[in-house]
């Protein structure tokens, strides 16, 4: 289903935002991140909560598609947006401000007090109403987006360190299942509270303290209807961005009824009777309702974003400048981003975004200028129509891509939905309206399709004069793109679950693919070569007859599944699933095919996921696809397990997947006390499903860890101690080469110690890898890390520094004659090897300091450098008898970056930031008489320019 993602404005202070409504399968993210259309993290995931605390996982979703770097930069930039100096304090003070400007104003992120923390998340139960209460120090903001499948509402606090030594707060006050709290990035914390039912909410922030209230008791979108209305199955409406709920009309015999989410919304009246509630876990005092009095609601009005950013910098570069990846000289980068909202007829809404960039650098966009996202959206009641980039996601198997194009939603009921999908994948949208003039027609053919001395379209004559035609080089190649389409049923099903159907579909463009290819066929030796066309063979080598072919042949998929999810609450069980099968243009290359007289046969012959990858078929094939996914929770202790199986010849061209392989997994929590903890893992994956190889790899994962906190040394520390291992083995009959049988054994410990506003980790771990097969092989690896991070403020200015060193060192063994390979079959006996050492360092250290008024500095240092110890020839010049050695090889990177930000009238929308970087990479050979001709320097000296604004 198509979920694009709703944008949202800033949160102020001490203000209560309004209705809204958690509901699946929608998302609701930050603010201009609905431009870049992001898919949401793994409900439960490391990703989700943050890597650092190892906090519960309790569903991986979905994989989650990391941000291209433009998305977050525009993201970042976006969400330091002050609005609330020049918007909300005025409309604060002019009593104006509506209850759809105060949900508007949720993704503000400003400059932070560097002492904000969050140290206490409570779960209280008042009467009809669930409330989670974040208390800590300083102002905390937060970013509130809710995700479904399952139902979570998480909250960002930008700026804010996590104190707290609890990271997983259980509850029995339903909706609430628990509260799990983590620090999601260095200056992040974050908090998730896991829903098993969508209901209303409404968040509230005063200083230090935030408040999320959750009414279980009323219905998602119940509104008050008419006897017309009431006739026919209501819809209920759409959260739609920076609006407010619309009024239905009112009944003619008596005034229209108020959800008691609009109640809450409007001044409280004097009295009313008591609304029905369910029948609560644990008892808890039992407040009356508050009943509101008659009010028309209002409709939000429409709001603008403007933003300008222009990055102008010079590159120096200096050594090997070819293994630079920067493009040297003066280079200018400029971004224009629009975005709309506006209410249409009463109960709709209209938006649009558009974001352009013009640049001169063709190592940041090969075109100058291009139209990076664009869309328009129309929202109803009980419909959505897209138009444009959006983030399409029906299932795991069908569709799970950013693509641009149309998408219609429509509520057939109130438990019906159908989507419909039809667009393309691609880089850009230049990609798709500019023809083979501009890029490359990879199946044009130009010695054919030119004249003596005419070349055609896209072709040049090379040498010129020859009457020889190839495909002109100054035109690119067309980047990759595929036409898409799709459509999904969804059946909801009880109170949290579902019943869907999934169709997909994807065709690549030819022109797009790798350009065509023939076999050249040495005139002396006789072998035989596959080349791209143009230019064609080598002048010692003749173009076979009837092997020259176009492009690959493009990919025609189509995919179909069903998909589900059921809950019982009784039980605390999870049960989802989904069971998919393909069609695909292309199998296995026909009977014969070999390098020499079929391009496209694989190497080696081997049937399923390497033919499908080279897009090099000769007919069509299908193959099936599933998985299922069971969870449940029985107070402290809690488990899921995990089945997925890919055939050979599924494929789906617009959602992940891994072809031939079968994995299983089970994974298993309890929690003995608050201080005590036990996590059990256990992995098993193969492939080889169709038998069609003659050996199966096997992989086997089990892991266990212990996690203690509140110790009584140091009730704020937090311990936690595992072990993990990996085993690989080969199953059949293997060829000599082939053979695998390795192992990793790693026990390890990790220390988190808050002293204060300081954070300090501690990490160890060894990693034994055995050969079983190559005994020489096997290798032990320590590793050790340490790190810090801490907030601190005098008066108002704020510093928040941040430091990491990591340690690897690799102990090998290495036979003692350097000319010979450690698995040389001479080599019998363990005198026959020594001892050495590989060693990997890694160092990070950053700081933030705000200044109390107009300027921000920033500085960041990190370097990596590595010490391998090798077996080389030496060169003459060194040895004249070129023997080998045993030398040190290795290279080190280290690099610096610091800023200086000025606030123009001390604005956050108006900045101007000034920044230095330097990077060095320098690759030591082993021999102090050989040159070094890989390393070379980077030297950036720029300015950003940053201009928003709303209206």
């Amino acid at each position: 289903m198509s979920r694009p993602s709703p944008v949202l404005g800033p949160v102020p202070p001490s203000r209560t935002l309004t209705h809204k409504t958690i509901r699946k399968p929608r998302r609701l993210d930050p603010h201009w991140q609905a431009a870049f259309l992001s898919p949401a993290p793994a409900a439960g995931s490391q990703e989700e909560i943050g890597t650092e605390e190892g906090l519960p996982e309790t569903k991986a979703e979905s994989d989650r598609t990391w941000l291209l770097p433009v998305a977050k930069v525009a993201a970042f930039l976006i969400a330091i947006n002050t609005a609330w100096v020049d918007g909300s304090r005025a409309r604060a003070a002019a009593g104006t401000e509506t209850a759809a400007a105060q949900q508007s104003s949720k993704l503000t992120r400003t400059s932070l007090p560097s002492q904000a923390a969050i140290e206490r998340v409570q779960v209280i139960g008042t009467g009809q109403q669930v409330q989670v209460r974040v208390e800590g120090t300083g102002h905390l903001w937060y970013v509130p987006s809710g995700l479904s499948h399952p139902d979570r509402l998480v909250l960002d606090f930008p700026g804010v360190l996590l104190r707290m030594e609890q990271k997983l707060i259980p509850s029995d006050l339903p909706p609430v299942r628990s509260v799990r709290v983590g620090q999601f990035k260095a200056d992040v914390a974050r908090v998730v509270i896991d829903l098993d039912a969508q209901v209303p909410y409404s968040i509230s922030a005063n200083e230090n303290v935030v408040t999320v209230v959750l009414r279980p008791d009323v219905l998602v979108g119940t509104h008050a209807r008419s006897e017309k209305e009431s006739e026919k199955p209501f819809v209920a409406p759409e959260p739609m961005p920076l609006a407010a709920p619309v009024a239905a009309p009112k009944q003619p015999s008596e005034p229209a009824k108020k959800s008691s989410l609009e109640t809450k919304a409007e001044t409280p009246p004097e009295t009313a009777a008591p609304e029905p509630s369910p029948k609560p876990r644990l008892p808890v005092p039992v407040v009356p309702p508050i009943s509101a009095r008659k009010s028309e609601s209002s409709i939000e009005p429409g709001q603008v974003y403007f933003e300008t950013k222009s990055i102008i910098d010079g590159t120096q570069l200096q050594g090997n400048r070819e293994r630079s990846f920067l493009h040297e000289g003066t280079n200018l980068t400029s971004e224009v981003s629009f975005f709309s909202n506006a209410p249409l007829l009463r109960v709709r809404r209209f938006e649009h975004l558009v974001v352009f960039r013009y640049t001169d650098n063709p190592r940041v966009d090969p075109e100058r200028n291009s139209m990076q996202r664009a869309y328009l959206r129309l929202i109803g009641p009980s419909f959505e129509a897209h138009l444009g980039d959006s983030l399409v996601n029906y299932s795991r198997l069908t569709f799970g891509q950013n693509i641009k194009g149309l998408n219609l939603g429509k509520n057939l009921t109130q438990r019906l939905r159908i989507t419909g999908t039809v667009g393309f994948f691609t880089d850009r949208w230049g990609s798709l309206y500019r023809n083979f003039t501009v890029f490359r027609d990879l199946a044009l053919d130009c010695q054919s399709a030119s004249k003596p001395k005419e070349p055609a379209p896209g072709c040049i004559e090379s040498p010129p004069g020859s009457n020889l035609f190839v495909l002109s080089p100054v035109n690119p190649g067309k980047p990759y793109a595929r036409l898409v389409g799709g459509a999904r049923l969804e059946e909801k099903v009880g109170r949290n679950g579902w019943l869907a159907a999934n169709w997909s579909h994807g065709k690549d463009l030819l022109q797009s693919l790798p350009a065509a290819n023939t076999i050249c066929e040495n005139l002396s030796t006789g072998v035989r070569t596959a080349r791209v066309v143009s230019p064609g063979c080598l002048p010692s080598e003749t173009e076979v007859a009837g092997s020259r072919r176009p492009s690959p042949e493009a990919i025609n998929n189509d995919v179909l599944s069903v998909d589900t999810s059921l809950e019982s609450r009784a039980l605390g069980l999870r049960l989802r699933g989904e069971y998919a099968y393909s069609w695909t243009s292309g199998g296995t290359p026909p009977a014969g095919a070999n390098p020499n007289n079929f391009v496209c046969a694989s190497q080696p012959s081997i049937v399923g996921g390497a033919v499908l990858d080279s897009r090099c078929f000769d007919g069509q094939v299908g193959g099936y696809a599933g998985r299922f996914e069971i969870a449940q929770r029985l107070g402290k202790f809690n488990w899921r397990a995990d089945y997925a199986r890919f055939q050979p010849n599924f494929f789906s061209a617009n959602a992940r997947q891994i072809r031939d392989l079968q994995d299983f997994s089970i994974r298993s929590e309890f929690e003995f006390a608050r201080q005590f903890t036990v996590v059990g893992l256990w992995r098993r994956s193969n492939d080889n499903l169709n038998g069609r190889r003659d050996f199966t790899s096997l992989v086997r994962a089990p892991e266990v860890r212990l996690i203690f906190r509140e110790l009584p040394v140091y009730r704020r520390m937090s311990i936690e101690v595992g072990y993990r291992e990996r085993n690989l083995d080969f199953a059949g009959t293997p060829l000599a080469t082939d053979l695998r049988k390795r192992s990793t054994r790693i026990p390890f410990m990790s220390v988190g110690l808050p002293i204060g506003s300081t954070q300090l980790s501690f990490d160890y771990e060894h990693r034994h890898d055995g050969d079983a097969v190559q005994a020489p092989l096997s290798s032990d690896t320590d590793r050790f890390a340490f790190g810090y991070r801490a907030s601190y403020s005098w008066g108002r200015w704020g510093l928040s520094p941040l430091f990491r060193f990591e340690l690897e060192r690799l102990n090998k063994n290495v036979p003692i004659n350097p000319q010979l390979s450690a698995i040389d079959s001479t080599l019998a006996f363990p005198a026959d090897f020594t001892d050495a050492f590989d060693t990997n360092r890694s160092v990070q250290a950053g700081f933030l300091l705000e200044a109390p008024r107009y300027l921000r500095f920033e500085g960041f240092y990190r370097e990596f450098n590595s010490l391998t110890l090798s077996s080389l020839r030496a060169s003459a010049a060194f040895d004249p008898q070129l023997r080998f050695f045993y030398l040190n090889q290795g290279f080190k990177r280290p690099s610096w970056r610091t800023s200086v930000t000025y606030k123009l009238a001390n604005d956050e929308n108006k900045t101007v930031t000034v920044f230095y970087e330097r990077t060095n990479n320098f690759f030591d050979t082993g021999q102090p008489l050989v040159p070094d001709l890989k390393s070379f320097r980077e030297t950036v000296i720029g300015a950003t320019i940053l201009v928003r604004s709303r209206w």
